[in-house]
């Protein structure tokens, strides 16, 4: 048996009263209070206190850790308090009063809901819904996939309590994870997939709820380093961990991706081509049309990605992914040897496969023509991702000598595919900015592409004497 959890739109609790194959339990209501200090003492060590009418609950969380999926009941439990000492200054900070419901599966080995429902209609009294799933592993991924597809079921971004005590605050949740993850020594490799997995939907969760009405390009961008960050270590465990639950998440990804891509190219285009050239030809009326024009296209993908994020794609995603996590089917089907293997051996493996990749695709560099060149930005990219998850099993000065030397080669190489895209774009404007504007444009970038080759080669070189820091 397993149990996850997720956050449902409060509006389509009728509609899951109905879901097929449920009955309606038992139903009770709830009075949940949270105590802290004035400051937030508890808080501040992830500690959260709740008490109820028949007891309390001390639950443990970390809002910097993403050991555990946010599906999962991400807090330990611990009846009794342990014993703790605790404040003597305690004081009510947040309370939750609403029902809780069960719905019962009509057969036998089912899955079983149970819905925590605050409305928070009185003062004081917060809001929050969420729904728990308990039954067989196998049924569960199903069961929440076909939810999330129909209602507004989302992977939670915190824990309960979390999500509590920060809008008792009016603070904004923190994000649990960030920027790339870095596999813990000792791991086994099934367990650093679980790690990777989980700490990249984190990441994509919070860029994804900040994306839809950002100010600045940041979202989207680490968003979509997130989602390729993801495909990537899929790519990494596919031959040691496959199962068809993973398998199930390529299609998706790569929607999400492309969804994401179309948005961060026009940032791009218009922050950097587009505004060199502006500030080459000021008050040139067709550059500036041609400006205006890309910046309805850039609303256009916007537009597109914010009802992309908010639809049922990301969110059957989203829930795939964390259910995978929290599962891990894998280790149904992933070899014994496999299972017990130690991470650093199998990274080892693996960016020595990655770095032969790259030396193969950049022979003759300096008389590659752009397609070969495209590809061996791409084995740049999957290279360094690789290493950016295995950083923290190898000695740190001769991991940071070669990421860099790396990031350089493939800041050259990007910034020439960045060139070589900007005609798709223009392809896309209207008939008027395709002409005049466009065309200076193109040959804008023509000119910056003839030097970009001296510098991909100057990095080349560069690169090819970084010491591999797995090896030795």
């Amino acid at each position: 048996m397993a149990r996850l959890e997720f956050a449902l739109d409060p509006a389509d609790l009728p509609r899951l009263a109905r879901w097929p194959g449920l009955r309606a339990g038992r139903s009770f209501p709830v009075d949940l209070t949270w105590h802290d200090t004035v400051d937030g003492a508890l808080e501040d060590q992830g500690l959260a206190l709740c008490v109820y009418p028949t007891g309390a609950t001390l639950s443990v969380f970390d809002a910097a850790a993403s050991a555990s999926p946010p599906t999962v009941l991400a807090e330990a439990r611990r009846p009794a308090l342990l014993g703790r000492r605790l404040p003597d200054d305690l004081v009510v900070v947040a309370r939750l009063r609403g029902q809780r419901r069960t719905l019962r599966p009509e057969t036998p080995g089912g899955v079983e809901i149970r819905v925590l429902d605050s409305p928070g209609a009185g003062p004081g009294q917060l809001q929050a819904c969420r729904v728990t799933l308990d039954g067989p592993a196998p049924l569960l991924t199903p069961m929440a996939v076909a939810i999330a597809q129909d209602l507004r079921l989302r992977v939670p971004r915190a824990s309960l309590a979390r999500q509590v005590l920060a809008g008792a605050r009016g603070h904004p949740l923190p994000p649990r994870a960030l920027g790339a993850p870095q596999v813990d020594a000792g791991l086994t490799v099934t367990d650093s997939l679980a790690a990777i997995a989980g700490h990249l939907l984190d990441v994509m969760l919070h860029w994804g709820e900040l994306a839809p009405t950002a100010r600045t390009p940041e979202p989207v961008h680490q968003m979509r380093v997130a989602t390729r960050r993801l495909r990537s270590a899929l790519s990494i465990y596919r031959k040691v961990a496959s199962c068809p639950e993973l398998n199930a998440l390529a299609a998706p990804l790569k929607l999400c991706a492309a969804r994401l891509g179309k948005a961060r190219d026009w940032d791009v285009f218009i922050d950097g081509t587009g505004a060199r050239l502006a500030d080459t030809f000021p008050g040139d009326k067709r550059c500036a049309a041609m400006m205006r024009a890309a910046g309805r296209r850039r609303r256009d993908a916007y537009a597109e990605l914010r009802i992309f994020l908010e639809g049922p794609d990301f969110r059957t995603l989203t829930a795939s992914v964390a259910c995978a996590v929290a599962l891990r089917p894998w280790d149904d089907t992933a070899p014994a040897e496999t299972m017990q293997q130690d991470t650093a051996v199998f990274a080892a493996a693996v960016l020595t496969k990655r770095m032969r990749r790259v030396k193969t695709d950049g022979q003759g560099i300096a008389d590659l023509p752009i397609p070969a060149l495209h590809e061996l930005r791409k084995d740049c990219k999957r290279l360094r991702y690789a290493a950016e998850f295995f950083s923290s099993l190898f000695p740190q000065k001769r991991v940071k000598r070669f990421v860099n030397r790396l990031a350089d080669l493939q800041e050259e190489l990007g910034l020439l595919n960045d060139t070589a895209a900007v005609s798709g774009l223009m392809a896309q404007l209207g008939r008027m900015e395709r002409s005049y504007a466009a065309g200076l444009v193109e040959g804008f970038s023509a000119a910056n592409a003839g030097t970009a080759r001296a510098r991909i080669v100057a990095a080349w070189k560069r690169f090819r004497l970084a010491r591999a820091f797995w090896i030795g």
